[in-house]
């Protein structure tokens, strides 16, 4: 019986671990975000993130508001090239990708974007996308961020921010205990027979 319990608690702790490594995404999309001014006064919170920004000259906008992400036909969040938009949540986090490009209210008909990442050792990158002239999928795979910052020169939107790497290790951590505790407990009872 001793081999089967110390199997179970050998598959107890490599299930533990490799569940508590997993990691789902989460897609920022703004849907269902109230339409509204978002300023430096006002930050937006969306799934546990906050966009803030440097100055008041930013927004939520949605179909049917006159501003324009083409091609896209979605809710987004767009800002004035006076603005700096910076997301945190809190805590470490990826950003797999997102959307941007120049909105209808852009002067010109191309923007430039630019993204400044902090990782958590305290280095920082910068990237930029140059002469976006629609709502372009930019793939960034940025890992290890505490913030990052988006810039343009004319005015510009973000959409569908893939946020990667949000740990979930709860349920593991918990079946992994009861079946150590289970085994520690047979132990025991082993050991006062």
């Amino acid at each position: 019986m001793r081999p089967t319990l110390t199997v179970l608690a050998a598959s107890a702790l490599a299930l533990t671990a490799a569940t508590s490594s997993m990691a789902s995404s989460l897609i920022i999309d703004f849907e269902g975000v109230a339409l509204e001014n978002v300023s430096n006064l006002s930050p937006l919170n969306v799934d546990g993130f906050t966009f803030s920004t440097t100055d008041a000259e930013s927004a939520v906008f949605g179909a049917g508001s006159g501003v324009l992400f083409p091609p896209q036909e979605t809710t987004f969040l767009a800002f004035a090239e006076s603005n700096t938009i910076t997301l945190t949540s809190g805590g470490i986090f990826d950003l797999v990708s997102l959307i941007a490009g120049p909105t209808s209210l852009a002067a010109g008909s191309t923007v430039d974007f630019t993204v400044s990442s902090t990782f958590a050792n305290s280095t920082t990158s910068f990237q930029t996308f140059e002469e976006l002239g629609e709502a372009t999928l930019l793939s960034l795979n940025l890992t290890g961020l505490t913030s990052v910052a988006f810039t343009t020169t004319d005015d510009a939107a973000i959409d569908e921010l893939v946020i990667g790497a949000i740990p979930t290790p709860g349920p593991a951590i918990l079946l992994g205990s009861a079946l150590l505790g289970a085994f520690g407990l047979r132990r025991l009872a082993r050991r006062a027979s």
